[in-house]
């Protein structure tokens, strides 16, 4: 057992810590080594850094963009993160998410980006105030009989709309965003905008005064996304680069299990080294949890009266998202032939989101080496993002853990902290048909043994020799159908990838993918992909108090979850930037 005493403690090496660490290392006010940040998640044996932020290569997709399988774009609008853009050099580029020949199909019916507003009444029973609009246009026409002039209102504005506009009598923060939908759409209208918004997550029963601002400030018809050239994880991890050469510690393998208050105003943490399983006390001035609802929950904390606000009235203001995403390399960019080079296309089945991510031809990079994880980088080499949440993640997620339980026989390798699996289905196949022959002969013998020694009875060592080739031939057998199984695994993975496809896009051919990449953000730690505010909660209250939750002690809690601009990484630096403001004077 080993005990230290640091100026600052940060738990968690996302965007909210690193962010955190990096202002405190250019501030200049603390000694080297007396500001240290802690995480132990790991992925290909390193520390990961970027907390929901993962930007990954996949295989012979060397020239084009990295493969967000976490947050992936940002506004022009969130000052902090362009500012911190600019000031690391971090280049930018469009994030472009429609095209007019892109798709949605729904309820059996493809239609073109164009028409859809047009013809979507063609397949659903819209009243006539709701015809001749896209989903994502009577999204914004529902929410803007609610609250009048929302799109020319500034955050002052949007401040007082959620403090005193009521809806049917009620204020509109104690009201769920679906129920409100309800009240202003026809049912038909309602599937219409979930189906057509491409999202199951923010139609729900999230705070219906959050939930309209955010649409207005997230979808509105101004909006621009921008994508950061090299991968948005660049962005924490140069952070806590730059933290470091300022004199900050990062420590890895360093899970926190609880936290206590001292009679000093300090606290003690005990971390758990997640290499040897021992136990390490670290004291501390001040303690900032960079972690997001899920995290918190799984550390114990103090029990006493002090904390019955945070356990109460703060912790439970926010909601964990499922969300899912998976990407596709493909040998041939099949989409081309429908006219489609980018932007997504809309389906209502489990797939949801099909974004055209990239081809190898485009140069997103103008260089790359000859092979990517080991495939060649080849010009036709193209690749899809899948994009859903919601229920879609419960569809998903038995198929790629049925073959996670099978990752040993057929030599995928997964994350041991992350719902995260990449693989190659090529080289999955040959190396199960190899393992289906040799297996296949091993099983041939053991039976031809079994046999033979059954045969001439069982008795003395007879019956000893019966029992031994018997449990060979059962341990044949059962390694050769586990093979089966796992090779079936893979194959109604893709053969359902590939329906699917199919029937988003009306055609009655689609390759299947040369590779897969998956995240699923609903494992612990993290619980989910981002959080909403649940009704009955004031935001602009919680978001504040939860800052400095634990009462006297200087101890915090920063991140994407409580702030008001939930989902988005600018909302981890936004609550990060005012606690290094109010509490340590930055």
């Amino acid at each position: 057992m080993s005990e230290q005493t640091l100026e600052v403690a940060i738990v968690g090496a996302g965007c909210a810590g690193a962010y955190t660490a990096w202002r405190l290392a250019k501030s200049g006010k603390y000694a080297p080594g007396t500001v240290k940040v802690f995480d132990f998640l790991k992925i290909d044996n390193q520390a990961h850094v970027g907390g929901r932020l993962l930007s990954k290569e996949m295989p012979g997709l060397g020239y084009t963009r990295k493969a967000e399988l976490g947050g992936m774009r940002f506004l022009t609008s969130q000052k902090i993160l362009v500012g911190v853009l600019e000031e690391l050099g971090l280049e930018h580029v469009p994030f472009d998410v429609d095209s007019n020949h892109n798709l949605y199909d729904m309820r059996s019916k493809v239609m073109k980006a164009t028409k859809v507003a047009r013809e979507a009444k063609d397949v659903y029973d819209l009243s006539p105030p709701e015809r001749d609009m896209s989903p994502g246009e009577l999204l914004l026409w529902a929410v803007e009989t609610v609250v009048p002039h929302a799109p020319f209102l500034d955050s002052e504005g949007w401040l007082e709309a959620k403090k005193n506009i009521k809806f049917d009598g009620r204020n509109l923060y104690d009201t769920g965003f679906w129920n409100l939908l309800q009240r202003v759409l026809s049912s038909e209208g309602y599937d219409y905008v979930l189906t057509g918004q491409g999202y199951n997550t923010i139609p729900s029963n999230w705070n219906a005064a959050d939930a309209i601002e955010w649409m207005f400030e997230d979808f509105g018809p101004n909006v621009s996304y921008r994508y950061v050239h090299k991968g948005f994880q660049t962005v924490p991890k140069t952070l806590l680069e730059k933290a470091v050469e300022g004199g900050v510690v990062f420590e890895e393998n360093r899970k926190l299990k609880r936290w206590e208050k001292n009679g000093d105003g300090t606290v003690t943490m005990t971390f758990e080294n997640t290499d040897s399983g021992e136990e390490i006390r670290i004291k501390a001035k001040k303690m900032v949890l960079a972690m997001p609802r899920r995290a918190l929950e799984l550390v114990d904390m103090p029990k006493d009266n002090e904390m019955d606000t945070f356990y109460n009235e703060l912790l439970p203001a926010v909601e964990p998202q499922p969300m899912f995403k998976f990407f596709l390399g493909y040998d041939l960019p099949w989409w081309r032939s429908l006219g489609i080079s980018f932007g997504r296309t809309i389906t209502d089945n489990p797939l949801r989101q099909i974004y055209y991510w990239g081809v190898n031809d485009q140069k997103f990079f103008k260089t790359a080496p000859e092979k990517t994880g080991n495939v060649k980088n080849l010009p036709a080499n193209g690749v899809i993002m899948i994009y859903l949440d919601g229920r879609d993640v419960s569809f998903w997620q038995p198929l790629f853990e049925l073959i996670s339980i099978y990752k040993k026989t057929l030599n995928i390798k997964d994350e041991k902290h992350f719902g995260l699996m990449e693989f190659s289905v090529d080289e999955v196949k040959a190396k199960v048909k190899e393992k289906v022959r040799s297996l296949k002969l091993e099983l041939d013998a053991a039976e031809k043994k079994y046999e033979a020694v059954k045969d001439f009875g069982a008795e003395g060592e007879d019956a000893m020799m019966l029992t031994e080739t018997g449990i060979l031939f059962a341990r044949a057998k059962r390694n050769f159908e586990k093979v089966l199984s796992g090779e079936s695994s893979v194959d109604q993975l893709i053969g359902t990838i590939s329906e699917l496809m199919r029937s988003a896009h009306g055609l009655q051919f689609i390759p299947d993918p040369y590779a897969i990449s998956y995240a699923d953000w609903t494992v612990d730690p993290f619980g989910g992909a981002y959080n909403l505010w649940k009704p009955g909660f004031r935001s602009w209250e919680v978001t504040q108090e939860m800052i400095k939750p634990f009462g006297n002690v200087d101890a915090y809690v920063v991140g994407e979850a409580y702030s008001l601009k939930q989902g988005w990484v600018e909302g981890a630096f936004e609550t990060s930037e005012q606690m290094l403001e109010k509490y340590f004077s930055l």
